[in-house]
């Protein structure tokens, strides 16, 4: 009697909701207690685009803002490494890239792959580089969120709206925190997501993609254990880590090279490892 009053107890519970919850040809229809109420996707789509593009504005707003007038993005540094690699000078040395000064000089402390990939941007004023890179960091953003979408099972174009929608609403803060400091880390974010799409299937794509993060920063590195009881993607992911950080810029710079990283490695690090908590840079890496 009682796994019968149990079972009842679901289905009655499963109709009822049922009927507060169906689905029409627009998306979700919702029918609160109380009276009848339709939430669709035609409703909520313009709100999610809104959304987003509010953002894209705001965020544009504070890119200049931060950059230019307050001087503390991190953008600069990743041009003054490029910079420093063009140019044949160590990267990893303080360099002032306008309207930055000496006295705000933000250090330049990745891996010679951001060096050589941020070159390009090094051929066009500092402000429309930053616009550039915001431009594409927003891009990297959606993109990272429709990929999460599919490593967790959402293939629904209709749940994909709700889930940005979400996703917009909730991590706002971090999103604005991202962009209008100019940071990589959605960058970051795309190349460990595809990894993660990648290793299930294609364990060479994968590696490559793992590779790929722990080439732009050291702390994907972390995650460096997923990859060791595959050989593939255990050899992709150093293959492609010898090529961006040493293979490239050995063709950009000759056995300069060498000397940069003795230098990023005893001053550049050393110096951010010795500070500690102090350092306002070593949780970047």
């Amino acid at each position: 009697m009682e796994k019968r009053r149990h079972r009842s107890d679901v289905i009655a519970e499963t109709d009822y909701l049922s009927k507060r919850f169906s689905k029409s040809e627009n998306g979700f229809r919702v029918f609160p207690v109380g009276g009848e109420r339709s939430l669709t996707l035609k409703t909520l789509k313009p709100f999610i685009i809104l959304l987003f593009a509010a953002a894209f504005v705001l965020n544009g707003y504070q890119v200049e803002r931060i950059a230019f007038h307050r001087h503390e993005a991190d953008f600069p540094a990743y041009l003054a490494g490029a910079y420093g690699l063009r140019n044949g000078t160590n990267p990893y040395t303080p360099t002032a890239i306008a309207p930055y000064s000496s006295s705000d000089i933000r250090p330049f402390i990745y891996p010679l792959f951001i060096a050589w990939l941020w070159v390009p941007f090094t051929f066009v004023p500092a402000i429309v580089a930053s616009f550039v890179w915001y431009v594409l960091s927003f891009a990297m953003m959606l993109y990272a969120i429709y990929v999460c979408t599919e490593l967790v099972g959402i293939t629904n174009g209709e749940h994909r709206w709700i889930i940005f929608g979400i996703v917009g609403i909730l991590f706002a803060s971090v999103f604005q925190w991202v962009l209008m400091f100019g940071q990589m880390d959605f960058f970051e974010l795309l190349l460990l997501v595809l990894a993660a799409k990648y290793l299930v299937q294609r364990n060479s794509v994968g590696g490559a993609f793992l590779g790929a993060a722990i080439s732009a920063k050291l702390m994907p590195i972390v995650v460096l254990p997923m990859v060791l009881r595959n050989w593939k993607a255990r050899a992709f992911s150093a293959g492609t880590i010898l090529l961006l950080c040493i293979i490239v810029p050995y063709l950009i710079a000759g056995d300069a090279i060498f000397g940069y990283y003795n230098y990023w490695f005893h001053t550049t690090l050393g110096g951010e490892m010795a500070m500690g908590d102090g350092s306002v840079h070593s949780f970047a890496l």
